[in-house]
């Protein structure tokens, strides 16, 4: 496999992640005291990026619960959930252009080669 190829390979790993985090959020958006986690690229040595699922800094707010008492809500915020799937989505499509164009331009060495 060559470089290009698998950089682009971290890239929609990372991309998985991302979707996978954000659904996993919005699937516990009701749910009390829920954490939200985020996915934060990092840079490998050797090229290409790693994927860390991390809980996200946003704090969570109270609701009025049973008794006069209150219940911890979740901190899953919708919109910065549609920007991480979005960003998924278009991370994910450039990746596999990426894929695309190298092994294109592997075929055209091929043939000149031939």
């Amino acid at each position: 496999m060559n470089v290009a190829f698998g950089i682009s390979l971290t890239g929609l790993e990372v991309a998985q992640r991302r979707l996978e985090a954000s659904a996993n959020n919005v699937a516990n958006i009701n749910t009390p005291a829920f954490k939200a986690s985020e996915v934060v690229g990092v840079a490998l040595p050797t090229g290409g990026v790693r994927a860390d699922v991390r809980p996200t800094n946003d704090p969570a707010s109270y609701a009025p619960g049973g008794n006069g008492g209150t219940i911890l809500q979740s901190n899953t915020d919708p919109v910065r959930e549609m920007v991480a799937r979005t960003t998924a989505i278009t991370s994910y499509r450039a990746n596999v252009s990426t894929m695309r164009r190298e092994d294109e331009a592997e075929r055209s060495l091929l043939d000149v080669k031939a």
